[in-house]
């Protein structure tokens, strides 16, 4: 009997010690920080939380980012996305047989390659193959994870 007294005892106790640790109140720290990105190679228009806008012309070319990563949060600079065309061609949570991020990755117009070591701070260095047709094609690259993250899109224009 005395058993059961305990363990009815820590049951309640268990449910009680989750109402009480549950809170209604929003977290600050949720808000989305867009981190800064220290791009070369490329002229680059900075739209602030709507990311980054690179364009190429039919030519191709070749850019890198770095970001220094944030100092409490491991990651925050790192190759995270890729978006081409419309279609989610890499992710890293996924993880894909065609490349990862601390190595090159490469799609059907471009490669990512990261630079630096695998230690932070991140840097990677893009290439955009040259458009022989006179089609426009469009990649976003996400950096980061969130809460710490921006965006750095790719305009390749062949006309």
């Amino acid at each position: 009997m005395a058993k059961i007294k305990i363990i009815l005892f820590l049951s309640i106790f268990i449910q009680v010690l989750t109402l009480v640790s549950c809170d209604d109140e929003p977290n600050v720290d949720d808000k989305p920080v867009y981190i800064e990105l220290d791009i070369k190679g490329a002229d680059y228009t900075n739209k602030g939380k709507h990311g980054y806008f690179v364009e190429f012309g039919k030519q191709g070319g070749s850019f890198s980012f770095s970001s220094d990563s944030l100092p409490y949060f491991k990651g925050s600079g790192e190759f995270d996305m890729l978006v081409a065309d419309g279609k989610t061609v890499f992710r890293a949570e996924i993880g894909h047989p065609e490349g990862t991020p601390s190595g090159e990755y490469s799609w059907s117009w471009g490669t990512i390659k990261q630079i630096s070591a695998r230690m932070e701070p991140y840097a990677y260095e893009i290439r955009i193959a040259p458009l022989d047709a006179p089609d426009r094609r469009v990649a976003e690259i996400h950096v980061g994870h969130y809460p710490y993250m921006n965006t750095v899109s790719i305009v390749q224009d062949g006309k």
